[in-house]
């Protein structure tokens, strides 16, 4: 049922059943969300999708009124300016997480996006089932990276010792912190788990990223990933998590 803002289609109240997992899907051709929506509802029965947004502006305001775990987003709702929409969403709602759909994957792209705070990066093609896979894993606070871009920042294996020096020096909390932000996990989850406030684990972070030469937690993690401190997750069906 629309709520008469033109591109916005709530499709349920959020919060209708808090255990499934709710999306939001944002894609500019109404039948292929509407056919998204059908498939994830057939195949997940732990998703729930609560709105169809078709537009940049639609998808933030569904945002505030739905209220989703997961922002399923196709880079052609406006490519241009997908970024500046994930950054507006973690405005509005910091604590959803968003996914990016597309036919062809551009490494570059995918890091900025990653950096913005997207969760995964998928193509357009992926099996359904790891679809949902995706979007559980995302929603509980970790990240999926695509194959490619952990074969792009492949270092040398001088570059990876000095990195492993470097990486001993690390005190037993800063070395617990980097294992978490590598897995994707946002501030308050790594709060949560470590029994610390949110300002302490930022202070934390903060210092870790001096120490490593970084300047935010996914250059943090790609460090982690280069050195082999942990494992990147090339997709729901193997290593799921990042």
């Amino acid at each position: 049922m629309s709520d008469g803002t033109s591109g916005s289609i709530p499709v349920r109240q959020p919060h209708s059943d808090p255990n499934k997992v709710r999306v939001l899907v944002a894609h500019d051709w109404p039948t292929y969300a509407q056919a998204l929506e059908l498939l994830l509802t057939e195949v997940g029965s732990e998703v729930e999708v609560v709105g169809r947004a078709s537009c940049h502006a639609s998808a933030l305001d569904l945002a505030v009124q739905t209220l989703p775990d997961v922002l399923l987003i196709d880079l052609h709702l406006s490519r241009e300016d997908c970024l500046d929409l994930l950054d507006e969403l973690r405005e509005i709602v910091p604590r959803a997480r968003s996914i990016l759909l597309a036919d062809h994957i551009d490494d570059r792209l995918v890091v900025k996006a990653l950096q913005k705070g997207a969760g995964a990066c998928l193509d357009r093609a992926i099996a359904a089932p790891d679809l949902v896979a995706t979007i559980q894993l995302v929603a509980a606070g970790h990240s999926v990276f695509p194959n490619t871009i952990v074969a792009r920042l492949a270092w040398t294996a001088e570059q990876r010792m000095e990195a492993k020096l470097l990486a001993l020096s690390l005190t037993e909390r800063e070395s617990q912190l980097l294992e978490l932000v590598s897995r994707g996990m946002e501030t308050h989850h790594i709060a949560t788990q470590l029994f610390l406030s949110e300002a302490t684990v930022k202070k934390h972070c903060s210092h870790l990223y001096l120490k490593l030469g970084v300047h935010n937690r996914v250059q943090a993690a790609v460090y982690a990933v280069k050195t082999g401190l942990v494992k990147h997750a090339e997709s729901p069906s193997e290593a799921t998590e990042a």
